[in-house]
């Protein structure tokens, strides 16, 4: 029988086990970057729970004849379809296996991260078309926040998306990533091309003060900085940063205006700040090496020395080093498949520094 969850370093994973932000995160953590430490939560318990629950019948008709340019009927099939998932209990087994291999992970706060079969890849990025969950607090939380990203293969934006891109909804499957959430003082998102030039000698970084929510789901101006090969700064803009996303104490997350992100690190659950201290919006979110003057370069490929093109969140805890949560190629561009380590550091002033 498959394994219904996997280690975050497992040599064996592949697209159709873990999906594609697993697979990327497995590939980082094995090639020795700070990953946040977790385990993937596999297809095969998808299959099951799909299974134990005869959904695969009604997911077909209830995607039977739908024009995806007809969003109600998009959101009612997924409304159909979502509901049903909500509505069985994950198999016994399945639930045993992820409680066993997630053990203490569920005494501190969590991110529950939707990783599909068909996402995250070089042609079709997929990005924010399934789940992820914040500060998952304890097994029950856990187990909820699993069937919701599986459902979650199923939002109105998700199967429009593969209906427009000629995805048949039988050739998709989901896994879920569960790592410890870290309690960021800045988050970002960092491009090791030029997203909108395709210049593969640019690295482009977006940052907020906080959670990355606020900046992937477009609510704040982050600050922008665009850097060539070598690490110098060509392009920086200082963003309004109106807002950030904090941790809220009974699990879950919400988006506050930026003055009013408290400074205290009184202990959360498993003993993390519920809040680290944050920049105010006006201030700069600054980016150095770890030699205290350049900018990160990024990732990339071993096998052939040319530049992978990924784009990758990543996020700094008060006042660790920062950690890469979710690698993809970046859509159109040419992506690698092997990695190393770049000297790559963000930090919110030239004294402090960290690795990505």
């Amino acid at each position: 029988m498959a394994a219904f969850t996997v280690p975050l370093d497992d040599a064996d994973a592949t697209l159709a086990i873990v999906g594609g932000k697993g697979l990327n995160l497995i590939r980082l953590t094995r090639a020795g970057f700070d990953v946040p430490g977790g385990l993937v939560i596999t297809t095969a318990a998808y299959t099951a729970h799909v299974t134990a629950h005869a959904l695969g019948p009604l997911i077909e008709r209830a995607l039977e004849g739908l024009d995806p340019a007809d969003a109600p009927a998009l959101e009612e099939a997924s409304a159909r379809i979502r509901a049903a998932f909500a509505a069985g209990a994950i198999p016994q087994a399945v639930r045993e296996a992820i409680l066993a291999a997630a053990g203490g992970l569920t005494a501190v706060p969590l991110a529950v991260r939707s990783s599909a079969t068909a996402e995250d890849l070089p042609d079709l990025s997929f990005a924010g078309q399934q789940e992820t969950y914040l500060n998952v607090l304890g097994a029950e939380q856990l187990l909820r926040a699993v069937v919701d990203c599986w459902s979650s293969l199923w939002t109105a934006r998700a199967i429009g998306y593969r209906l427009r891109s000629a995805i048949p909804s039988e050739d998709v499957s989901l896994a879920v990533v569960v790592q410890e959430l870290v309690a960021a003082r800045a988050s970002g998102v960092m491009f090791t091309a030029d997203p909108l030039t395709g210049l593969r000698d640019r690295t482009v970084i977006d940052a907020v003060a906080g959670l990355g929510e606020a900046l992937v789901s477009g609510q704040v101006e982050p600050d922008h900085w665009v850097a060539d090969a070598d690490g110098r700064i060509l392009e920086r803009a200082l963003g309004a940063k109106a807002v950030t996303t904090v941790p809220t104490p009974g699990g879950g997350v919400e988006t506050v205006p930026a003055v009013t992100v408290p400074t205290s690190t009184a202990p959360a659950a498993g003993g993390r700040p519920a809040t680290p201290p944050s920049p105010t919006s006006r201030s700069p979110l600054w980016w150095r090496s770890a030699g205290g003057s350049r900018p990160s370069t990024g990732l990339r490929r071993t096998s052939s020395g040319r530049s992978a093109t990924r784009g990758s969140r990543w996020c700094r805890p008060a006042p660790s080093r920062p950690s890469i949560r979710c690698p993809r190629c970046v859509t159109g561009t040419p992506c690698g498949s092997r990695w190393a380590p770049s000297r790559a550091c963000c930090a919110r002033s030239p004294r402090s520094a960290g690795r990505l």
